[in-house]
């Protein structure tokens, strides 16, 4: 097939495949700009889980008659305008391209009002080619985007939505998440025409437990220690649970600058701090806010801002820390008083809302300063490190080995090793099969005879590990694999390449197979650094906690530190 350019609606399909992965995505992009129109109150109305109809209304500023074309257009945004805005984001969207990919695989209207307009305009795209359509019509200051029938132009996407129960509890997490952060705007959430969640804005203080209760539950609001820090350009608030007492149900929320996000560093610096106060696979339920000069995190990592990557990960990993430490040290000073029943200091609501972020960014364009590390106060107890933790990463030696401290001692940890062995562990089917992820666009690709008769022998094989392929003669059509990571690869070379494998294996199994696509997937030399290793070992610690009594040659060597010292003492 020769270079072509692709077209416009093609395109936005490819985007789409990457923002728009079910309809709770969908939800989450239009919620994201409703607050960023300074909306106070959002209805959410959904239809069948979202895969009917989902329509977001709010009472936000608007959008124009004369920018409404623009909104559906790709790369159209109002928040941000040049290179400098980029390293500065205050907003929840600033790509523009939410929109654009959403009527690209659904049809979208767009009805809003601003201040300055005596009546509301409507905007739909129409036809194959989107032609946008703007008409008067009735709406209140704010605006509607409706979205119908997502996913009905791509079969294959409609094809893998799970049940409508299912997407809908997805997008009743979404609110839930997005309401933590903003407790001064109204949430109302319908499905079916039922109303199944309000979330209705708090002014008083003394009404603040009560929406955290409902978010939260009554569990954690009683058993919830307030966290507060501040230090140079870097604030931390929020709640985390007294470790006293049941286990609570699994809530770990964190968000950066009011964008939830789900980042493993800062998972391994809460849990860190609590490696004395939790016993065996238990993991801490907590809410934490931080908030952070724009300057000092790249919010423009992941295709749908899941992820972020602070610049300084290693000084941010140890703020976080030192802010639960110091909490649990408070209220947990030694073991025996907490056998005494030392009463749990009561939670305090921090009521994050657009008037009130905390840090003035008005220097946002200038150079910011470093964060500047505070010493962690000494413990009121030996330190107990945490069974199933490989310990704390304290530096990296050339080329890419981690130094950790554990109760062991130092050792050193080959992250290229661990990286291909957790690639290896997700690849690994579970209950004789693996959760295929569909490509937006099939890929097509030709065979060779060897390679084509391995697909014929191995086709269920391969479909067990996550990895769909139909044929025809010498021709395969690729329709899913099971990694993210594996949509980044070369899948045109990649997979002749395996059946190439399975056909000169006299016999084959998941092991195998899964070790040899881990070391084609991860033959990339990597430069390490502390966002990238920390959440590679807290992931490792969570899938594979075996590891770290028993880990498997070439993971881990432990370093002998009294046999160096005895070399250097001439005494």
């Amino acid at each position: 097939m020769p270079i072509q350019i692709l077209s416009p609606q093609l395109v936005n399909q490819i985007a789409a495949g990457e923002v728009v992965e079910r309809p709770a995505s969908v939800v989450k992009e239009l919620v994201e700009n409703s607050l960023d129109a300074g909306a106070t109150r959002i209805d959410i109305k959904v239809e069948r889980g979202g895969a009917k109809t989902i329509r977001i209304r709010d009472n936000g500023s608007g959008i124009s008659k004369e920018e409404l074309a623009l909104a559906i257009a790709r790369h159209a945004t109002s928040k941000i305008s040049s290179m400098e805005d980029l390293d500065c984001i205050t907003s929840m969207g600033f790509r523009g391209e939410a929109l654009a990919s959403v009527s690209s695989v659904a049809r979208l209207t767009i009805t809003s009002r601003t201040t300055g307009q005596n009546e509301a305009w409507q905007a739909y795209a129409e036809k194959y080619d989107k032609t946008v359509t703007i008409k008067p019509a009735a709406h209140p200051i704010g605006t509607t985007v409706e979205v119908v029938d997502l996913f009905y132009n791509t079969p294959a996407r409609r094809k893998f939505m799970r049940a409508e129960t299912t997407e809908f509890k997805h997008i009743e997490e979404v609110i839930r998440r997005i309401a933590l952060a903003r407790f001064d705007v109204t949430f109302i959430l319908q499905h079916n025409d039922k109303t199944v969640q309000q979330y209705r804005a708090v002014i008083e203080p003394s009404k603040y437990s009560q929406r955290l209760s409902r978010l939260c539950g009554t569990a954690f609001v009683k058993r919830a220690l307030a966290v507060s820090w501040q230090h140079s350009d870097l604030t931390i608030q929020g709640w985390a649970e007294d470790p006293r007492g049941e286990d609570l149900p699994e809530m770990q929320y964190s968000y950066v600058n009011q964008r939830m996000i789900r980042d493993k560093l800062i998972n391994h610096a809460i849990r860190q701090a609590y490696q004395e106060q939790l016993v065996g696979m238990r993991q801490p339920a907590f809410v934490i806010f931080i908030v952070i000069n724009p300057k000092q995190v790249d919010i423009n990592v992941h295709p749908a801002k899941k992820e972020v990557r602070f610049h300084q990960a290693r000084q941010v990993h140890h703020l976080i820390y030192q802010a639960v430490i110091t909490v649990l040290q408070h209220n947990l000073p030694v073991r025996s008083a907490r056998q005494q029943g030392v009463k749990t200091a009561q939670p305090h609501v921090i009521l994050l809302s657009k008037e009130n972020k905390s840090v003035n960014y008005s220097a946002c364009a200038k150079d910011s300063n470093e964060l500047k590390l505070q010493e962690v106060p000494p413990l009121a107890a030996q330190t107990c490190y945490d069974p199933y933790s490989f310990g704390r990463v304290l530096t990296f030696c050339s080329p890419s080995y981690a130094l950790l401290e554990s109760a062991n001692g130092l050792s050193l940890l080959s992250l290229p090793f661990a990286e291909r062995y957790l690639t290896e562990r997700q690849l690994m089917p579970e209950d004789n099969t693996l959760l295929a992820q569909p490509l937006l666009i099939p890929l097509r690709m030709i065979l060779r005879p060897c390679e084509a008769a391995a697909l014929h022998h191995h086709r269920i094989f391969l479909q067990n590990m996550g990895i769909l392929l139909q044929s025809n003669e010498h021709q395969a059509i690729l329709n899913a694999v099971p990694l993210q990571l594996l949509r980044k690869k070369n899948l045109q070379n990649l997979i002749p390449e395996l059946l190439g494998y399975l056909s000169s294996e006299a016999s084959v199994t998941y092991h195998k197979v899964a070790a040899w696509l881990a070391r084609r997937i991860n033959d990339e030399v990597t430069i390490w650094s502390y966002s990238r290793a920390i959440p590679l070992i807290a992931e490792i610690e969570r899938l594979c906690p075996h590891w770290v009594n028993k880990p498997p040659n070439g993971l881990m060597v432990t370093l002998n530190i009294e046999t160096a010292i005895k070399a250097l003492n001439y005494d």
